[in-house]
């Protein structure tokens, strides 16, 4: 039986189009700089914004796009969509995920959304409103902005008179974004708006960065081949140190209490675990990106006819670390999980179809676990080598994966 907000909820859905368009709103430069609220190159950030008549629901996604580290990256991404809002088009289209505005097929089509460019470089972290001496003179202020983006909506849209249901999302750094400000959007909505009865909840896809627990890390590729898991050093906490001292990064305060040591506060699959607000997080056994880009292992591959030994080794090994993280999540910290056998980043993880573990979607296990309350625990176990029958959506507009 459907409950009356979720039959006006289907009315609202109902009427949308099948591809609404969302539009631009840039910051003044006045409220860009009082907030701290700029790209990389100083440009007022801001968001696209598609509002739907007599709905007091919200999705908020993060776009993903990489992690800003070294200074010519920085520089280069300066003069590109992800590090200037000069380049950011009037209108912004969701044909698959969770913005898409056609109800046969998004669950949230009928929410108002709210998507978030990425123009920071520093997974929606930082909190420095001065230029990023270290990183080029640049602007890396990612919480700054999300802060900015909830206020402005509280003061310039229906939000200031209700709020009913908020899901946070976001796929690769939008997904690491998702998991370290889910606590930060629960408290904005429910004790500084006052919208105490609001539910929040938040679905990082592709964010799991690193796969790794407090006791429990990750080996490169190299190192894992020459030293065995046993001996090589440990890169993620390497990662957060330098994220939390070179990027002055938000830090989830759970994790920090917990750890004693707000450097360790980074790592998404540790900061997870001190993460209060429902998580359901969609993870590719075999992460394509991290293996092939941040843990260096460019032999890994699906194609079992063109693959080393030790690549193979490898892809087990990471994969095990994967599963063993998202079990620990879900079992232990009452996250709920979606683990495809996949050698994907993001292109899988949307609402169209076709993935399914146990003849559950991400769409079908999504809605049920935010309008319902269910709990998910799916893992493709089909093996120790990709093997779901299906790593693909639908074709999504771009048909790209989104880089971390």
């Amino acid at each position: 039986m459907f409950r009356t907000w979720q039959l006006a909820f289907l009315a609202v859905a109902a009427a949308l189009g099948p591809d609404d368009p969302m539009n631009r709103v840039l910051f003044s430069k006045d409220v860009a700089e009082d907030y701290g609220a700029k790209c990389l190159d100083g440009s007022s950030a801001g968001y696209y914004l598609r509002e739907v008549e007599g709905s007091q629901d919200w999705v908020i996604f993060l776009q993903g796009g990489g992690l800003c580290i070294e200074v010519i990256d920085c520089i280069h991404r300066a003069n590109s969509s992800l590090g200037s809002s000069k380049f950011w088009s009037p209108t912004h289209r969701d044909n698959s995920n969770v913005m898409n505005s056609d109800p046969t097929q998004n669950p949230f089509a009928g929410f108002n959304v709210v998507y978030v460019p990425y123009c920071s470089g520093d997974t929606w972290l930082g909190i420095k409103k001065d230029r990023n001496l270290f990183l080029g003179d640049l602007f890396t202020n990612g919480h700054l902005i999300l802060e900015t983006v909830l206020d402005h909506l509280h003061n310039t849209t229906s939000m200031k008179k209700s709020v009913g249901h908020v899901l946070l999302s976001g796929d690769s750094a939008g997904g690491i974004g998702t998991i370290h400000n889910a606590d930060w959007l629960t408290r904005t909505i429910t004790q500084k708006f006052g919208f105490a009865d609001a539910v929040v909840k938040a679905s990082p896809q592709a964010g799991l960065f690193f796969p790794s627990r407090p006791s429990v890390g990750v080996c490169v590729f190299p190192e894992y081949t020459l030293l065995g898991e046993h001996w090589c050093p440990r890169d993620d906490i390497f990662e957060s140190w330098y994220v939390r001292h070179e990027e002055h990064s938000f830090v989830t305060t759970n994790c920090e209490k917990a750890l004693g040591d707000r450097t360790r506060c980074w790592d998404a699959g540790i900061t997870a675990r001190y993460v209060k607000t429902p998580l359901f997080i969609a993870q590719n056994r075999y992460d394509q990106n991290q293996m092939g880009g941040e843990f260096l292992c460019g032999s890994c591959t699906d194609d079992p006819n063109n693959i080393t030994k030790e690549a193979r080794a490898y892809m087990a090994y990471f994969g095990k670390r994967t599963e063993d993280t998202l079990i620990d999540l879900a079992t232990n910290f009452g996250h709920s999980v979606f683990m495809p056998n996949c050698w994907r980043h993001t292109r899988n993880l949307c609402m169209l179809g076709g993935l399914n573990i146990q003849g559950d979607t991400y769409s079908s296990s999504l809605a049920a676990w935010f309008f319902h309350g269910k709990h998910f625990a799916l893992y493709d176990d089909c093996g120790e080598f990709p093997c779901s029958q299906t790593c693909e959506c639908q074709p999504r507009s771009d048909n790209m994966d989104v880089l971390v």
